[in-house]
Parts: structure tokens; C-alpha cells; sequence
């Protein structure tokens, strides 16, 4: 999990809402978020202790951030956690 929050926070870093998106109304700017996440049963209102994000992100960019600086950072930031965490 630390994995992907990391990336995570780096992706909101290097993609940030930028005037355009402002300018255009968009509600939201880009985002990255894990298609899968898994937690022990329980009530609606609970936190659980432990959970499991999967390794697969989806990428929701706005029409002012290209794919392929997008595919580039993350996959560069994929390849620096591999002896950092």
C-alpha cells in the first residue's frame, strides 16, 4: 500500500489542476486511482486495520494533460520504488 501511495502522490504532484481545466469548468482535474481494493468485512462505518490495494492504477487525465507524460512519470516512479520500499 505504501507503494502506490506513493506514485499516487506523485502523480497528483507532477499533474496538478492547472487554469484550463478552471477556465473550462471541469469538475475535476486529472486523476489515478487503484482499480482494486480489498478489506475485511464489516460495517459501513468501520476503518478497517488492514487492506489491500492492487498494483493496477486507472488513469483519468483531462483533456490538457497528454498520456504519454503521464505513462512516462509513472512508470519512472514504478521503476524507483523497486529498491526503496
Amino acid at each position: 500500500m505504501e507503494a502506490s501511495t506513493r506514485v499516487q502522490n506523485k502523480f497528483y504532484e507532477s499533474f496538478p489542476a492547472c487554469q484550463q481545466e478552471r477556465d473550462y469548468k471541469f469538475i475535476t482535474p486529472s486523476t489515478m486511482k487503484p482499480t482494486q481494493v480489498k478489506c475485511a468485512p464489516g460495517g459501513l462505518n468501520q476503518i478497517p486495520g488492514r487492506g489491500l490495494h492492487s498494483s493496477t492504477f486507472q488513469l483519468n487525465l483531462s483533456a490538457f494533460n497528454g498520456i504519454g507524460g503521464a505513462r512516462r512519470d509513472c512508470a519512472a516512479q514504478v521503476k524507483g520504488l523497486s529498491g526503496g520500499v
